[in-house]
């Protein structure tokens, strides 16, 4: 499991990353948006108004892909640092890793 995570980010066992408050709230108002569609909870006048507001903050976020430099939106380019490694030096690290981690824990 260390190794999944080192892939995500070697920065992890130096300095873990914390999620948004936010994360968190996505998933559950996503299943329970769902289950009231589903059940038929939702009338359709709150599944157009629900997708009107969806509508709009996914322009805001494409809008604001465009005013965002390339190399701001790769992500975390350590997984690209990572992957071109030898696969020696691969093994190394995440030994490395995975005895801090087991240190650290």
């Amino acid at each position: 499991m260390a190794a999944a995570v080192l892939l995500l980010s070697p920065r992890l066992a130096v300095a873990p990353l914390r999620p948004h408050p936010r994360l968190g709230l996505t998933p559950t108002a996503v299943c329970a948006m769902e289950n009231w569609k589903l059940s038929g909870l939702m009338d359709n006048g709150t599944k157009a108004g629900l997708l009107g507001v969806w509508m709009v903050l996914f322009t805001v976020f494409a809008a604001r892909k465009f005013q965002q430099p390339i190399k701001d939106d790769i992500g975390d380019k350590s997984v690209f640092m990572f992957n071109a490694l030898p696969e020696e030096e691969k093994k190394a690290l995440i030994q490395k890793l995975e005895m801090q981690t087991e240190t650290d824990g």
